[in-house]
């Protein structure tokens, strides 16, 4: 199994900040339903999702998504694409 624990950069002060960690994972894939929406990259367990990464390009996710997450306590984070790239 593996895990992930997210850091960002305070954007006014640029020290770092423990964001979250996410659950513990066995395989990662892209584009997966979740709910009604569709996550760009999904860490999976036992074929399960349990985490998500969407990655913004024009613009971010929208209150809707991030309400739809919260209320399947599905964990995700956003990153822009410049940042991952």
């Amino acid at each position: 199994m593996n895990s992930v624990t997210t850091f960002r950069k305070c954007p006014n002060c640029s020290r770092g900040v423990l964001f979250s960690q996410t659950p513990q994972y066995d395989d990662v894939t892209c584009e997966v339903e979740v709910g009604q929406y569709r996550v760009d990259v999904v860490l999976l367990r036992n074929e399960e999702p349990v985490s998500g990464i969407e990655v913004r390009d024009t613009h971010p996710v929208d209150d809707e998504k991030w309400n739809a997450f919260e209320e399947l306590q599905f964990p995700c984070i956003e990153v822009k694409c410049k940042n991952v790239i």
